[in-house]
């Protein structure tokens, strides 16, 4: 398992792998994913720069993802669905008016055409709480981290 940040540095459990790249360049993104199963997009742009940011950031990791030949994992947030009248399911709408839950529901939509055009293959998990250092307890961990880092594979 590797973890890509533009540092190198990010603070991982024994046993993964650094590496430095900027995966909002073509060539840097193509390096971070070749030879992965499973390529996990958890990138965080600035917040007040997610318009700017995002669209390119997820084609280069869509494109880097299909020329490997692996699985994109987005890790995304509940933006589209705001606001929400009720619990939400895999049938909820997502009607977001506000500029971030437009760009999310935009993102997500671009990630499952291209998926369902046969160009790559996707999902999305879309969480309600926080994940990153320390995040042990959020729905992420405990659903793909910590079994990644066990060793088991997504399906």
């Amino acid at each position: 398992m590797t973890a890509v940040n533009r540092s190198g540095t990010a603070d991982v459990p024994e046993g993964v792998t650094r590496m430095a790249a900027d995966i909002s360049i073509a060539d840097d993104a193509k390096r971070a994913c070749a030879g992965a199963e499973v390529v996990v997009l958890a990138a965080q742009p600035p917040y007040q720069e997610w318009v700017e940011h995002w669209p390119p950031l997820l084609r280069t990791t869509m494109a880097a993802t299909a020329a490997a030949g692996a699985r994109l994992v987005f890790v995304d947030n509940l933006y589209a669905y705001a606001p929400a009248t009720g619990p939400l399911t895999e049938t909820s709408p997502e009607h977001a008016t506000d500029r971030k839950g437009v760009l999310r529901r935009t993102l997500g939509q671009t990630l499952l055409a291209a998926h369902e055009r046969g160009e790559l293959r996707a999902t999305i998990g879309r969480f309600s709480d926080y994940y990153g250092p320390g995040g042990y307890h959020s729905g992420l961990y405990q659903a793909a981290i910590a079994p990644a880092l066990r060793g088991l594979a997504p399906r």
